[in-house]
């Protein structure tokens, strides 16, 4: 199985930001990492299948910098191995335009 995030570049602090995972291989769940921490919210999220394989996680960020992101797919079947997405780099800046 193999596992890749969906290019998120840029993000804004503490706002709702989708990050997708595409799954190859199998169904499964995927739990979801910023900084090697998980993300609240975003563990062990089924996939849901349609024309590809993801999984998605709503990531509010809470702090303002170049964050590293990652997610680890655990399959349901036990024939496939478990797979994790390369590193992805995320800058997150402060929301503009006024409240």
């Amino acid at each position: 199985t193999t596992a890749s995030f969906t290019t998120v570049s840029l993000a804004y602090y503490r706002q709702p930001t989708s990050i997708v995972v595409t799954v190859t291989g199998t169904t499964g769940k995927v739990t979801f990492k910023h900084e090697g921490k998980n993300i609240v919210g975003c563990i062990k999220v089924p996939t849901i299948t349609s024309s590809t394989t993801t999984a998605t996680c709503n990531w509010k960020p809470s702090v303002k910098k170049n964050v590293t992101l990652t997610a680890t797919f655990v399959p349901t079947s036990n024939a496939y191995t478990t797979s994790t997405t390369p590193a992805m780099r995320t800058l997150v800046v402060a929301r503009g335009g006024t409240r």
